[in-house]
């Protein structure tokens, strides 16, 4: 193996560590009476194939949530889906399942009602980003240090 297929793979490992971490932080940070189920809002508008995570990153993501996180996954938006994501999903989708795949939802846009529909019947529009048609008004700050201490 040469010197850039190891930087690659370390990388690749960096890249799932982060994962894990933080998944393993947003269940610390769950609400007590909460359902202990996800609902990601993925806004893609600006993905690219060069934004992208390598293929072999994300099958193992995939493996990591299926059998280390079954079932946490309520459901997830893909919201404004460029075409090449669209492509890049099509390589994925044969190794999700099916009840998985009923979770994901593509949204094209605040003008697809059906889309909108479904996402603010699962989060409130209060709690839902302007970005992606709620009425959050939000700005991450990366100065504010508790943000990371929120949940232990």
């Amino acid at each position: 193996m040469n010197i850039k297929n190891k930087e690659r793979e370390s990388d690749h490992n960096i890249a799932l560590k982060m994962i894990v971490y933080n998944m393993q932080k947003a269940i610390r940070c769950m609400r007590s009476d909460s359902d202990g189920k996800w609902i990601w809002i993925l806004h893609l508008g600006e993905y690219t194939r060069a934004s992208s995570p390598p293929l072999a990153v994300t099958k193992e993501t995939l493996n990591i949530f299926a059998n280390h996180m079954p079932e946490r996954l309520h459901r997830a938006y893909l919201f404004q889906a460029p075409t090449v994501f669209r492509g890049l999903y099509r390589i994925v989708k044969p190794f999700l399942d099916n009840v998985t795949r009923e979770k994901i939802i593509f949204v094209n846009g605040v003008e697809d009602e059906k889309g909108m529909q479904k996402l603010l019947e699962d989060v409130h529009p209060d709690q839902l980003e302007s970005v992606v048609g709620g009425n959050l008004q939000f700005s991450y700050d990366f100065d504010r240090e508790e943000l990371g201490e929120s949940c232990s």
